[in-house]
């Protein structure tokens, strides 16, 4: 209420005033690497998946992180995204920096692919610390 005061009567007169409130913001939405890594329906594909979280984490000569995203799992290294892992059914995608630092989705469907898309992304960490 705003209350007013006119000069030729006596006495104040309450007038309403109506205030609008502000919806409330949406809660932030906190994605989970359990939740990314359960898409993966292959039970061998989703430890992969794992052991090249492990594995990434283990190359980088700094502060490793992996944030999961709404779609993907970001693998960061001091802050600077090194590859992304991209969940399927039946596999998985690792997407990073190849030799000629072109982003490049390599699919992993067998440990040597893994081990062979690791090795690229060695490399790139490597090339980046230069």
């Amino acid at each position: 209420y705003v209350c007013l005061q006119f000069p030729d009567k006596d006495g104040i007169v309450p007038v309403f005033t109506e205030q609008s409130i502000p919806s409330q913001p949406e809660p932030p939405v906190v994605y989970k690497q359990e939740d990314r890594l359960s898409y993966v329906t292959d039970e061998q594909a989703r430890a992969r998946a794992l052991r090249a979280i492990d594995q990434v984490k283990a190359i980088g000569p700094g502060h490793v992180a992996v944030d999961p995203t709404k779609y993907d799992i970001s693998l960061k290294v001091d802050g600077r995204v090194v590859a992304y892992i991209n969940p399927r059914r039946k596999h998985f995608l690792i997407s990073t920096y190849d030799a000629s630092d072109k982003w490049t989705s390599y699919p992993i469907h067998s440990d040597e692919d893994l081990d062979a898309t690791l090795q690229v992304v060695r490399a790139y960490v490597e090339r980046r610390a230069k």
